[in-house]
């Protein structure tokens, strides 16, 4: 009886672990070797002061290279550089969030020297506007300090196929 109760306790554990199917199906579109080959903006006009992921502007990431693996969600991107611009490779640790709201979002935490993804308490978000075969877009929304108002980095992916 103790084997049978056991042995149902985990396949329901398991179970509830499990991906989604769209979850599994972004996580495999999303796989791969990608390049950021632009980066637009949506809101409202003006300048801001942004650090985008800790790194310096948005605008340092084109050109960046992300590789993605999703067999076991690790990853690399690699910065360009440039003026005003950080350079050098950072290792991540990415998923695919899908909330009951129906939205889609890529977060990854970078992984510094001999930390353990597990301890990493603090990453990023971006929502995922789109992804195919060829093409990936993803939005950061950030809110403007002291205004009411929201404006949106969009970061343009291009398959990365060497």
């Amino acid at each position: 009886m103790k084997k049978v109760f056991f042995l149902v306790t985990t396949m329901v554990f398991l179970a509830s672990c499990s991906l989604t199917k769209e979850n599994k199906e972004y996580r495999h579109a999303i796989d791969g070797k990608w390049i950021v080959d632009n980066v637009t903006y949506e809101g409202p006009e003006g300048k801001f002061n942004i650090n985008a992921f800790g790194e310096g502007k948005p605008e340092c990431f084109i050109g960046s290279t992300w590789s993605l693996n999703q067999n076991n969600s690790s990853g690399t991107y690699t910065l360009p550089g440039g003026a005003d611009c950080n350079s050098g490779t950072k290792v991540i640790n990415w998923s695919v969030y899908q909330p009951a709201s129906g939205l889609s979002y890529f977060q990854y935490k970078v992984i510094g020297g001999g930390d353990k993804a597990k301890n990493v308490v603090s990453g990023y978000r971006m929502g995922v506007d789109m992804v195919s075969a060829n093409e990936m877009q993803l939005r950061s929304s950030n809110k403007i300090e002291g205004e009411n108002e929201n404006y949106d980095i969009i970061y343009h992916f291009k398959r990365n196929n060497p």
